[in-house]
């Protein structure tokens, strides 16, 4: 009986042997991490989160497609969440009820007034109201203070918190409101789209239906933004603003550096960002490389099983990711989602899982991709994560069904080659100690039509028709 030469090394890491590092069985590197342990509360299998939450933010995501639309209620309990400081249903509660009171009692102007009136008596009266600034313009503005909490508890306010408050406001007198961003800067615009839009500086009491063209950039808008502590809004910013739906400026004030306090609150925060607005390219920028970071320190602290129900748990919210080809950013960073959790899948002993997931990450990759190799040579590894744990069970034939339809992934890597050529030889010997040295032949000519520069294969094919001329 001829020896069989499986390319399997007790050794630390997945290389390939032939030169390489060992390779270890994955068996043998699962660490069988507690993800309860690793990561207490993180994973939440209803709302497809991974950092813990809050009741009232549960509560918050139960009505997100509301949000999107600009209902008043669910909108604001979202701007709440995007302060990231008071997470109490108190908090919250106590918001609401301001709110409520504030509309009811300015109802009845607002019924009997035109469109115009209607924003310019909703930022008077959120001015007197809210930031109890009757009588000097800017007495509660607080550059620093961006969180709608903060405007119920203390009436201090900036351009962002103010701009959040309008835009729930409005909605609650169903005012069509979209928030503008410009490089240090927000405010709102109201109109239908399409019609005569006005603009409202919300850190001003007077700041409705301002003209923000050339004469006011270059007269007032720079003694404008510094007495707000801001420098200075060009028209340049401003021809260059952003336009977005309620919901998505909620977002960016989830991803606002002010928000939250830490590691944990960025995460979580920008994980909620891109659940609210899945479309919006930063908040996509924001969620995936918090995401990342996680599956990149579960990655060095070797808890495979943690990394693999980080991605079981969030995928449902990763796949409403829109992210266009163009975004080479965002794709980039989506290709790293699909490694860290197909590197994982094979660990813990789900070899289909892991390869599916392979295979979605190699669609996704780009050769415009600042780290295009790197990625390549990664999903490289995890396939051949695979092929080696299938040569280690001496399992040939699966091998072989596995590399054939991702050919061309294997033979541009001399690594793999080499060992699908020892995976070819094994399976011949296997053929030839059963007594069927046809198979065994058909299976080395077709090694050695596949992959001519791997020699072994056809050494040992001359080995063979030497023994079975015929």
């Amino acid at each position: 009986m001829r020896r069989q030469w499986v390319c399997v090394v007790a050794g630390a890491s997945l290389v390939a042997c032939q030169g390489g590092e060992a390779w270890t069985p994955v068996k043998q590197r699962d660490t069988l991490d507690d993800p309860q342990q690793v990561r207490p509360n993180y994973g939440n299998a209803k709302t497809h989160t991974w950092w813990p939450l809050a009741e009232p933010e549960v509560a918050a995501l139960d009505h997100v497609d509301q949000a999107r639309t600009g209902e008043m209620y669910s909108l604001l309990a979202f701007a709440l969440v995007a302060s990231g400081d008071h997470r109490d249903s108190a908090t919250y509660a106590s918001a609401q009820e301001q709110i409520e009171k504030f509309i009811a009692e300015l109802k009845p102007t607002m019924d009997a007034a035109d469109d115009w009136h209607k924003g310019y008596e909703l930022n008077r009266a959120m001015h007197r109201v809210f930031f109890k600034a009757e009588k000097t313009d800017l007495a509660g503005y607080d550059l620093n203070q961006a969180h709608l909490t903060g405007i119920f508890q203390t009436g201090k306010y900036n351009c962002l918190s103010s701009a959040l408050l309008y835009a729930v406001l409005a909605r609650g007198f169903s005012i069509p409101v979209r928030g503008v961003l410009v490089p240090t800067h927000a405010f709102i615009e109201i109109g239908e789209t399409g019609k005569k839009v006005l603009e409202v500086e919300t850190t001003s009491n007077t700041g409705f239906d301002w003209v923000h063209d050339e004469r006011f950039y270059k007269e007032g808008a720079a003694n404008w933004s510094s007495s707000r502590g801001l420098r200075p809004v060009t028209l340049d910013d401003y021809q260059h603003r952003e336009i977005m739906a309620p919901h998505r400026l909620v977002a960016h004030a989830m991803l606002d550096a002010r928000a939250g306090d830490g590691e944990a609150d960025r995460g979580r925060l920008s994980e909620l960002a891109a659940v609210l607005a899945p479309e919006d390219p930063e908040a996509q920028k924001f969620a995936l490389g918090a995401i990342i970071n996680e599956a990149n320190d579960l990655y060095e602290k070797k808890a495979w099983r943690t990394i693999v129900k980080l991605f079981d748990t969030v995928g449902p919210n990763l796949s409403k990711l829109s992210v266009p080809t163009s975004d080479t950013e965002n794709a980039q960073r989506m290709c790293w989602v699909h490694y860290y959790h197909a590197q994982a899948l094979v660990i813990v002993a789900r070899p289909a899982d892991a390869i599916t997931t392979m295979d979605e990450g190699l669609k996704c990759l780009d050769p415009k991709f600042p780290e295009y190799e790197k990625l390549h040579k990664n999903f490289l590894w995890v396939l051949m994560d695979q092929l080696l744990e299938m040569m280690h069970q001496k399992n040939y034939a699966a091998a072989l069904e596995l590399i054939r339809p991702r050919f061309a992934l294997c033979k541009a890597d001399t690594q793999c080659a080499d060992n699908l050529g020892i995976i070819y030889q094994n399976q011949a010997v296997r053929h030839e100690n059963n007594g069927d040295w046809r198979a065994a032949k058909a299976g080395l000519q077709e090694c050695v039509k596949l992959l001519p520069d791997v020699k072994l294969c056809a050494d040992e094919l001359r080995d063979l028709e030497s023994r079975h001329p015929h």
